[in-house]
């Protein structure tokens, strides 16, 4: 009974887990450098219910990060093609972008990625 327990426990967990996006690789569609932002294909595929594979969506309004501090920062021409690394932040990054919160109660989602170009 408490192995049955246990088991069932584990399923729910994986289950969960299967959803939380943290990060993959992708391949940059398209960039505007005026605004600093991608259209990003990620490069992995999304396992369905029934146990079939596919592509994940292409994402819009990617923010691409570059390294920078205060009186220093490293750019680098974007084309298509590129290869970068998407990393799905754990909250809405409306208020880090716009100065704005949000309502939305989405966590480590696809629409919360940022690209970090040159993997």
């Amino acid at each position: 009974m408490m192995q049955e327990f246990v088991e069932q426990i584990n399923r729910i967990a994986k289950k969960a887990a299967e959803g939380i996006h943290t990060a993959m690789p992708g391949e940059i569609t398209e960039y505007d450098p005026a605004k600093g932002m991608a259209t990003v294909q990620p490069k992995a595929k999304f396992k369905k219910p029934n146990g079939e594979t596919m592509d994940f969506p292409a994402i819009s309004g990617v923010p691409v990060i570059f390294p920078q501090s205060e009186k220093a920062s490293i750019t680098w021409p974007i084309k298509p093609g590129d290869s970068c690394l998407l990393i799905c932040c754990e909250s809405a990054l409306d208020y880090w972008m716009y100065g704005q919160d949000t309502d939305t109660v989405l966590k480590f989602d696809l629409s919360n990625a940022v690209a970090i170009p040159g993997l």
